[in-house]
Parts: C-alpha cells; structure tokens; sequence
C-alpha cells in the first residue's frame, strides 16, 4: 500500500513482521515515490549523517526499538479533566454533606446497637420501649428491638401476683379445643399475660387444737388454716388457657416464734388500700375466729368438745356477699371422744338463727367472705360482690369494736392483729383510693435490650459504613456524569494536552499520521483512561520527529 498513507501502528507492525530488532534508533522514511516505509539506520549517529529525503514530500520518523510485548509488571494511572459544569462543585460539597449526614443517621440506626441482657418483672413495658431508631422509615433495616423469653410455669409451682400478697400453687393447666376437647398440659406458658375471669370455687377452714406446735398453742390455744381453690385463664394470642390454684393463710404459722405472723408480702396503703385492708381484716376475723372456737369449746358440755373441726365455704346462686347465704356451707367435726359428724345443712341463716352447736358460724362466715374478697384483688378481678372494693361494706366489717368486746377478746400483748386498727371512715382520708386492678403473676424475665456501643467503637463503626456509602455514591455519581458527557461532548476523552495542542499549534504530522485511517481520512481515535488492551498497546514509544 502506499508509504503516504502508512500509519505509525502499520509502519510498526511491518517492521516486526520483518523479523528486524534494533537495539539502536530506527528511522522510518515515508516518501510518496517509493512502495514501502523502509528503515534507514539503527543508531543515532546514522540519522544524524543520513541521505536527505529525495523529496520535499517524504519525511522521516525516528523510533526507539522497544520490545513489542512487555511481560513485566506494569502499574497504570488515569488521566483527568475537570468537569465542564459549574454547578458540578457545588452538587458534590451540598450533596455530599447532605449524603454524609443521611448516611450516618441510617447507619447509626442500623450498626449503632448491642444487644444487652437484663431481666425485669415487666417485659410488656420493656418490649413497648421504641427508640427513634425503631421508627417506621427503618423498617428496612431489619432494625432488633428488645424482646423478652417466655416462662414456662410448671404444675406444682409457687408464685406470687403482681400485687404480691398471698402465695399460689399451680395445679392443674387445660386447654380446650374448638372441637370441645380438653388438652392437659404440664406447664403453662406464660409472658406477663393479665389474669381473666378468675373465680373462687371454694375455701376451706380446718380449726384444729392438739395437733398443733407447742409454739403455736402458746400463742392461740386454737388455730385455723384457710385455703382456697381458685380458676383463672389467660389469653395466649386466639388461644385460652385456663389453670387451678390453690392458696393459704394462717395468723400464726409455724416461723410465727421468729416474729413473723402470717401477712402479705408487700403492703401499700397508698396504691393497693384495697388489700391493705384485706390484709388487717384477715388477720383481725382470723384471730376472731380461733377465739370464739376455745371460748365455745371451753364452754361446751363434756359430752361435746371439739377435737377439730373442717368448715367448707361454695359459690352459690346469691350474689349480695353480705347475706349469709353467700356460701353453700358444709362441715365435719370431730369430737374429743371420737365421734365424727358431717353435715351439708341446714343453712347458715337457719344456723345462726337457732344457735346450733357449736355456734362459730358468724365468725367463720365473715372470715371466709374476708379471705374469698383478698382473694379475688389479688388476682385483680374487680366485677362481682367484694368487700375490699365496697367503702359501706369496708366500713361495717372494720366496725373491730364488735371484735374486741366480745367475751374473751383476740389480742393477747404478744400477738396484734393490724395494721388497720380504726374503722374505714376513720382512716379513708389518710390512704389511698379503693380500687382492684389487673393483676399479672410475677416472674423475673430475661430480655435483650439494645444498648448504645461505646463511643470509640460506634465512631469507627459509623466511619467504616459511611466511607463505603459515600465512594458508592461518588462512583455513581461519576458514572452518570460521564455517560451524559459521552452523549454530548465528542472530546469527552481527550487529554488537556490534546486540547491545548489542537487550539494553539493545530495538528502535528505524527498526530495527522495517527489519525488517518487505512484510506486516508480521519479517524479522530479518543484516548482511553483505561488501559489499553494488548492489541492498543504501542510497540514504539516516539522520539520527537526530523524533517529533512
């Protein structure tokens, strides 16, 4: 082809095709008249003593022989420009602020926390508390809130209720199916669920003399043990469980020499009045109770004195806990000579009216309605007849003076009933309001609560996620922009020694031999800032060109 229209890359090419390696300078001499570019000389001194081209046409190119392929190693950089936006600046110091602030926020949310464990009595409180960081916008970032374990509450436990009065013992737990069928299980789980529909089926008092501790007689010649059977049922979801307890009480227990007489655990005149007084009324009745037993078995004919007696106190059909028909009653007594008498009947109101032997009915009576109404606030259900929640009724059962009066009297100087020692009117403007409300049973939790991270370990966290966001967006941003100036700017790739050669010396011969192409017109090649491939790759870097 003709030596005019041969280009660097071809002249190159054809030289190494030809098996020629200078070690020297090459130089290569286009020259219309002749048929091929050929090699002039391999050394410096060569070109500097060389024929003159034949004509004004022809001119030379120097080359220093480099190998064509380079196998070493080899480290490349880009070339840039500056973008030709003057709003480019600003969109990157604005935007990368406002980006920098946004990322932060997001990754704080997100990398900010641990997860601490701590227990608590409330973990319905505990799971309600939402930081900011658990806000509907960072739903996305699969953000862990604290949660809290569930209790298994095995039959045969022992608990208390939120109000932490009397002690329960888990019986039996059943679920019944849609289909009727009841399920027997063996614990009941359980997360701070609110007691329901809890009631009292039964309470029962066995008074009992010989077979008590020395200790306790010393006390009370006659003693009284109450316990209740109560069913409750909670609300695990669409499902109900429901379970038996059983509960007790007794004045003067077996620890009572060590000063401790049968109480609630925890007493609050000021937010739980309501069983602040059920607790004064428990133990004044109780201690009414075991009085009035010794006094009528004292006064009892030989033939008859009691040796123990079991009292049985059911729910019935009437609703005023002020009648005396409250309680379907039973009893079983036996007697110092042996002789043992059950009977279902007849009724207290008869009873009472016609001083049936032994004549404890009142008093037995206003204790089991006493212990059934502690009862029913300490499992926090306020519907129905109580007397804790009904200031008349309150008023009429702490009337002590029809306690004290009677013929043998309850207190002794080492054994005081209480803390209530006046009536209800009397002491209603020192204490807190009447009232039952929900009750829980109480347990300790384990929860996993989010914590703050220390502050040097959240720094480099929120940096560490922050730098990544930022060269993401940056990368974005550059991509973007540069494929907009692509579609719009054809000197998009040029170098700034490209541009500033085109406007002031206009297009060098070795550039114009770059840029033509097989036939001769213009190719306009762009300069790659990425590397090139191995077939771009010059084999011959230029030395500035001679003409001659």
């Amino acid at each position: 082809m003709p030596a005019a229209k041969l280009g660097l890359i071809d002249a190159a090419a054809e030289l190494s095709e030809g098996g020629q390696n200078f070690t020297g300078i090459t130089v290569i001499r286009f020259d219309p008249g002749h048929n091929a570019a050929q090699p002039q000389s391999s050394s410096r001194s060569s070109l500097q003593n060389g024929t003159p081209c034949p004509s004004l046409a022809c001119f030379d190119l120097v080359l220093r022989n480099v190998p064509r392929k380079m196998y070493s190693p080899q480290f490349t950089y880009s070339l840039s420009r500056p973008y030709p936006y003057k709003w480019f600046p600003w969109v990157v110091f604005i935007g990368g602020i406002a980006a920098l602030t946004l990322f932060s926020v997001v990754n704080f949310a997100a990398n900010g926390y641990d997860l601490g464990a701590q227990y608590t009595t409330d973990p319905n409180s505990t799971e309600a508390q939402k930081s900011w960081t658990e806000a509907p916008i960072f739903s996305l970032l699969n953000r862990v809130g604290p949660s809290c374990q569930t209790q298994n509450i095995a039959v045969n436990t022992e608990f208390y209720t939120s109000k932490l009065s009397l002690p329960y013992t888990l019986t039996d737990i059943w679920r019944e199916s849609a289909d009727g069928s009841l399920a027997v299980l063996p614990s009941l789980a359980y997360k701070n669920n609110t007691l329901e529909n809890c009631s009292v089926s039964l309470v029962q008092l066995d008074l009992e003399s010989g077979q008590r501790t020395a200790m306790q007689q010393g006390y009370t010649l006659w003693g009284a043990k109450a316990t209740a059977l109560a069913t409750c049922s909670v609300s695990n979801g669409a499902e109900s469980t429901s379970f038996n307890l059983t509960t007790g009480y007794e004045f003067v227990g077996t620890l009572t020499g060590t000063g401790q007489t049968g109480g609630f655990l925890q007493l609050n005149n000021q937010t739980r009045s309501s069983l602040w007084w059920g607790q004064s009324l428990l133990s004044w009745y109780w201690l009414n109770l075991v009085s009035t037993t010794a006094y009528i078995n004292a006064v009892a004919p030989d033939s008859q004195p009691l040796y123990q007696a079991t009292l049985t106190f059911q729910s019935s059909n009437v609703s005023n806990i002020n009648s005396l028909d409250f309680f379907n009653v039973g009893w079983h007594f036996l007697l110092s000579d042996g002789e043992f008498i059950l009977t279902n009947g007849p009724n207290l109101t008869t009873a009472v009216a016609s001083n049936q032997w032994p004549n404890i009915w009142v008093q037995a009576d206003a204790f089991a309605k006493v212990f059934y109404s502690a009862i029913l606030a300490d499992l926090g259900q306020g519907n129905g007849s109580n007397i804790l929640s009904n200031p008349a009724l309150l008023q009429n059962y702490t009337n002590f003076n029809n306690i004290t009066n009677n013929a043998t009297g309850v207190e002794t100087p080492w054994l005081q009933a209480g803390p209530a020692r006046s009536s209800y009117d009397d002491l209603a403007s020192s204490l807190g309001p009447l009232g039952i409300t929900p009750s829980t049973i109480y347990a300790q939790y384990f929860c996993q609560i989010p914590e703050i991270k220390a502050g040097g370990t959240l720094f480099v966290t929120i940096l560490v996620a922050d730098l990544v966001f930022v060269q993401a967006l940056w990368q974005i941003l550059k991509w973007t922009t540069s494929a907009w100036l692509e579609r719009h700017d054809e000197q998009m790739n040029y170098c700034p020694g490209c541009l500033e050669t085109d406007a002031k010396e206009g297009i060098s011969d070795v550039v114009a031999a770059r840029l033509l192409d097989e036939n001769g017109e213009a190719r306009w090649p762009r300069y790659k800032t990425m590397r090139h491939s191995e077939e771009e790759v010059e084999p011959f870097a230029p030395l500035p060109v001679a003409r001659i």
